[in-house]
């Protein structure tokens, strides 16, 4: 005698539809577990050609369970795009239907609305990982709240990954905070051939803990500099640094020794790199707004080479006060900007002190 499995098993042990008997296959019953069996002898068998029939229950309607938002942090430097703020997690059970994502209000928590950039509040689909495409175009705040409509976005089963992003002004200011919120009500979803009517979303405000702060960008070496491209010293108004350790991905340190310097003063400085094909660059952000891109804050930019040394006169009309400086090393070439990526290298900041 031996025992014999009847039945479909799904994508886990926990989904079977199977039969049992110990003495009449043409009576069986239904398995309580995904191991149930059916005897099988010489007295105990099939009769020839015996069918089972299996029906599957029709699929599910599409339904919104609980969206969650998932605040965003760190640090966002005037004049960029698409700074992360949040993240909205909206699941979608069942098969049936279409559900659509329409239109999101964002609520804004900003110390100021006038350090977004007109039309820079924006929505996109993406991965838990970050945004990929831009839905519909972008809003402004006004009153407290941006809305971005014509999103159009057909809702998948299983989790949807929405992310809200901020265009930063080159006037925002330094230290303010970055934050939003979805008030009840405020996600707008519609349904459709079949799908479960998704009522009020969400049911209650959105409104994590924490923020993103106006600060200075975080540049990125991909590699580090720990294949030979790090800032080894660099000396400047006092600054008399020395390191011989590198600096694993992102390549980044804020060293923040202070030098000191004077309106209209000329001044020696030196830098040196680890690689012969390293480049270097210089920036001192004058005006204190957290990029230095203005004109006139890109001090020097050279190479490639292991030792650079030069003047720089500070402007008379720099204004009195403790300013950043950022060096950069990158191999192979120059990097297009004090923020940019790129592969080999590293940056450090450091202060100066104009009287």
């Amino acid at each position: 005698s031996k025992t014999l499995q009847v039945g479909l098993r799904g994508q886990s042990n926990a989904d079977f539809n199977n039969r049992t008997t110990t003495t009449n296959w043409s009576a069986t019953t239904a398995g309580s577990a995904n191991n149930a069996t059916c005897t099988f002898n010489s007295t105990v068998k099939p009769a020839t050609g015996l069918t089972f029939e299996w029906t599957p229950p029709p699929p599910a309607p599409r339904a919104i369970g609980t969206i969650a938002a998932v605040q965003q942090t760190g640090t966002a430097a005037p004049g960029t795009v698409s700074n992360t703020i949040l993240r909205l997690d909206i699941p979608v059970t069942g098969a049936t239907g279409d559900l659509t994502l329409n239109a999101i209000s964002v609520a804004s928590k900003n110390t100021s609305d006038n350090d977004v950039a007109t039309g820079g509040v924006k929505v996109w689909s993406g991965t838990s990982a970050g945004p990929v495409t831009q839905l519909g175009s972008g809003a402004s705040f006004s009153g407290g709240t941006a809305t971005v409509s014509g999103l159009s976005y057909n809702l998948i089963t299983g989790t949807n990954y929405v992310w809200i992003t901020y265009d930063l002004k080159i006037t925002a200011v330094v230290a303010n905070t970055l934050d939003a919120k979805i008030n009840a009500g405020g996600i707008t979803i519609t349904a459709s051939g079949g799908a479960s009517n998704p009522g009020t979303q969400p049911s209650v405000a959105l409104n994590p803990t924490s923020a993103k702060t106006v600060n200075y960008c975080t540049p990125i070496s991909t590699l580090g500099s720990c294949g030979g491209d790090q800032i080894g010293a660099f000396s400047l108004g006092g600054i008399n640094y020395s390191s011989g350790a590198c600096l694993a991905s992102p390549g980044y340190l804020d060293v923040a020794t202070t030098g000191t310097l004077t309106q209209g003063q000329t001044a020696g400085f030196s830098i040196t790199l680890g690689d012969i094909n390293d480049y270097a660059q210089m920036w001192i952000d004058y005006n204190d707004n957290a990029s230095f891109d203005d004109t006139g804050e890109l001090i020097f930019s050279g190479g490639p080479s292991t030792s650079y040394s030069s003047n720089i006169t500070i402007p008379v009309s720099a204004a009195a006060g403790t300013h950043r400086v950022r060096v950069r090393s990158t191999y192979g070439g120059l990097a297009d900007n004090s923020c940019a990526t790129v592969t080999y290298g590293e940056t450090k900041d450091f202060r100066l002190t104009v009287n």
